[in-house]
């Protein structure tokens, strides 16, 4: 678990060199445009490398983030404005795409990795990086996080019923089974999820 930081050379040999000979798309909509690549936050990103991120509300100085707009080729971009977000990919389609950190459903692995660069740590209060958090500071900051995901998600699947629409994809780094009995900030994300 050690996340990537800003000018991390993962970002050329993981990502860019991989993925960079995704063609443009020659018919529809998005014909000719550069190809967004969305993502979210995951277990391993939320790391000693990420600090700012994985330790502070603060989600515009987070590593990924900050990286939103790179463009490393002619035909990929990165695409990540705020840890969790909603972006209509296809101009004058209804399609909407709903991306969620929903990290704090992990915070039992992730956190100790980030206070104490370990599996477990002693003290839910001890911190091992000098600008980092302890295991309790990351776990709320985690579970802050949520519950903004979780409001975004009720309002954009609100917004979707209002309007008629079904057209939503809703995205985060982990299955469905980690989602059970998750209620952050009164938001039930299955039942939210099942009423799209």
């Amino acid at each position: 678990p050690q996340g990537v930081g800003f000018h991390d050379t993962q970002w050329q040999t993981r990502w860019a060199n991989v993925y960079s000979q995704i063609p443009r798309p020659t018919k529809g909509p998005a014909a000719g445009r550069v190809v967004p690549w969305y993502s979210v936050y995951g277990n391993h990103d939320v790391s000693e490398k990420d600090l700012d991120c994985s330790c502070r509300d603060d989600t515009q100085k987070c590593n990924q983030v900050r990286r939103h707009g790179y463009q490393p080729s002619a035909n990929l971009s990165w695409y990540m404005p705020d840890v969790s977000y909603t972006v209509k990919p296809i101009p004058g389609s209804p399609l909407e795409v709903v991306a969620l950190d929903l990290n704090a459903c992990d915070v039992v692995k992730l956190c100790p990795w980030v206070a104490c660069n370990a599996q477990k740590c002693d003290s839910p209060t001890f911190q091992i990086f000098p600008n980092g958090c302890s295991y309790n500071e990351c776990a709320a900051a985690m579970a802050r996080r949520e519950v903004l995901a979780a409001r975004l998600l009720r309002e954009r699947t609100t917004a979707a019923g209002a309007d008629g629409r079904s057209h939503l994809i809703v995205f985060s780094h982990y299955p469905v089974d980690y989602l059970r009995n998750r209620v952050p900030g009164g938001v039930n994300l299955l039942s939210t999820l099942r009423t799209q």
